[in-house]
């Protein structure tokens, strides 16, 4: 992984680690949910990401999943939408992943605002757990309140 990224996690999940996992708990005991990643990239480059399983983001990165994941790319490619997706298009990584972690496949939730997209990441480890049919519950977590007129479509 290199130095920028590793100080970008270090900086924004790490250091933080304590006050991500108080404001995920809710996730993990009302819906299952054991992993949550937030992100955001501007047109300008600028680009944020926290998550509560810092060694998730490790392992992502350091196995450079990241030079092709489609969600990573110039906001102006995107519009705001649902989607369950893999990992990585790579499946043997997507099995190191889920023996390791349990984590194959995430919920994302897109938004565009403005000049940039925000992207909220959630798996829940025990398959049984169905958070995807509870949009409404997660869109209240994002602070979205149910109202997506405030994003472009």
């Amino acid at each position: 992984m290199s130095h920028e990224l590793d100080q970008l996690i270090r900086n924004y999940t790490i250091k933080h680690d304590r006050k991500i996992k108080t404001i995920c708990d809710p996730l993990q005991t009302y819906l299952g949910i054991s992993t949550f990643a937030y992100y955001s990239i501007e047109d300008n480059g600028s680009f944020v990401i926290i998550s509560n399983f810092p060694e998730q983001l490790d392992f992502f990165y350091s196995s450079h999943l990241y030079l092709n994941c489609p969600y990573l790319v110039h906001p102006s490619l995107f519009r705001s939408g649902y989607a369950l997706i893999p990992l990585a298009d790579d499946q043997e990584k997507v099995n190191l992943s889920r023996k390791l972690y349990g984590i194959d496949h995430f919920l994302l939730m897109l938004f565009r605002v403005g000049n940039k997209i925000e992207g909220f990441f959630f798996n829940a480890k025990n398959p049984n757990d169905q958070f995807i049919d509870r949009l409404d519950l997660l869109s209240k977590f994002v602070n979205l309140k149910g109202s997506y007129s405030q994003y472009e479509r």
